[in-house]
């Protein structure tokens, strides 16, 4: 098998994660915050899988070494794992930067006040 064609081979993603329930701080367009964690690809660890068959990400290597871990010291978990992203990575709705701004400045471009005046 060539190096390029192994770079897409699926990799088993550890065993005591898989089809484990995960929500996810986003919706999928299905509607439904909840995935199951599936066999990784390539150097990915573990894939998110929704349950309408939508691919929804990939599972970064510290969750994966954290999840993993912690569910062999304690068992499977049985509600499902609340997957959290830091608010610098979450993408801010259009125009929420415009809004803003808009909130700051006059109609004159003179500044509304604030902290740095």
């Amino acid at each position: 098998m060539s190096a390029q064609l192994d770079w897409f081979r699926k990799t088993a993603a550890s065993d005591v994660l898989l089809g484990l329930a995960v929500v996810l701080p986003d919706h999928c367009h299905c509607g439904s915050t909840l995935a199951a964690i599936e066999a990784g690809v390539g150097p990915h660890r573990a894939g998110l899988r929704c349950a309408c068959g939508r691919h929804r990400g990939w599972l970064a290597t510290a969750a994966h070494k954290f999840l993993t871990e912690t569910v062999r010291r304690f068992g499977r978990p049985t509600e499902p794992i609340q997957i959290r992203v830091p608010k610098t990575r979450m993408a801010a709705p259009p125009g929420a930067d415009v809004a803003k701004d808009d909130c700051r400045n006059n109609a004159d471009g003179r500044s509304s006040g604030g902290a740095d005046e």
